[in-house]
């Protein structure tokens, strides 16, 4: 661990199963750059987050294929130095939208049926 920091990486990925792009854009406070994620593509690198103990909020928009915002929401990002991972409170997510591990810094964002 360098700096007491790890980097988050996601991969946004489409399981709606329309065959559309999608776009997600993700802002996590601490990081200075946002990130866009287009779906079904490889993992993003969002940033570093850091080893303080605290839960650092992420600001998450989903565009559809038109570039119009399908979903608006945040959810937490928080290293756990006990466990050396990053681990995601999604419980403000909505239910479409999931956050699901693949590692200790890489997470799969699934976007899924709304019904």
């Amino acid at each position: 661990m360098s700096n007491n920091q790890e980097q988050l990486a996601i991969r946004f990925l489409n399981k709606t199963g329309d065959g559309f792009p999608y776009r997600a854009f993700i802002r996590v406070h601490g990081i200075d750059e946002a990130a866009y994620i287009d779906s079904d593509k490889d993992f993003v690198t969002v940033g570093k987050i850091l080893d303080d103990g605290m839960q650092h909020v992420a600001h998450l928009v989903i565009y559809d294929r038109y570039n119009l915002v399908k979903f608006n929401t945040a959810t937490y990002f928080e290293y756990n130095a006990t466990e050396n991972q990053i681990e995601v409170n999604s419980d403000t997510l909505p239910l479409e939208l999931e956050f699901e591990r693949v590692d200790g810094f890489r997470f799969n964002l699934l976007l899924k049926n709304d019904d």
